[in-house]
């Protein structure tokens, strides 16, 4: 865990006993339901709203304007930052092993699932792609040819006597 998480922590616990929740109310009662918990405070930081389950419109009192009495949740899940932690570790060089262990994923193809391109990771490969055609123009070599299709040595004969075509 990072320096930040570890503060975070300690104020979380601080003057809790050991057998206390790490999650709880002003009142002291226990977080149980994490997830109304994380979107009330998504919606109180403007990262989430409440919208009518019918109409999509903004949910603002009991009832929508439409009738319906079913509000439901649209904005930043708690499983959102682990996607962003997993790409801001493989974009830090970190290994995909170590991402795995901490982000809990237990195959490569279960992580595979959550690498995300961004816009700007395309971008930038487009440069890069821009890069190697420019130095391989400088060099006078064809970057556009595939090294499959380039001829190769091939051995025929006897050992004692090899002809290359």
């Amino acid at each position: 865990m990072t320096d930040k998480v570890a503060e975070l922590l300690r104020s979380a616990i601080g003057g809790k006993r050991p057998e206390d929740f790490v999650l709880t109310r002003d009142t002291g009662k226990p977080v149980h339901d994490l997830r109304a918990a994380w979107w009330q405070l998504c919606v109180r930081a403007e990262l989430g709203e409440f919208v009518c389950r019918s109409c999509g419109k903004p949910w603002a009192e009991k009832k929508c304007e439409c009738g319906c009495r079913k509000r439901k949740y649209r904005g930043l899940f708690a499983h959102d930052l682990r996607r962003s932690a997993a790409k801001a570790l493989r974009a830090a060089g970190v290994s995909e092993s170590v991402i795995m262990a901490a982000g809990g994923w237990k195959t490569a193809a279960m992580f595979r699932r959550y690498a995300i391109v961004s816009s700007a990771d395309q971008r930038s490969a487009v440069q890069m792609l821009e890069r190697s055609r420019a130095a391989h123009t400088e060099r006078g070599t064809n970057p556009q040819t595939n090294p499959l299709e380039q001829k190769s040595p091939v051995a025929t004969g006897s050992k004692s006597e090899v002809k290359v075509q």
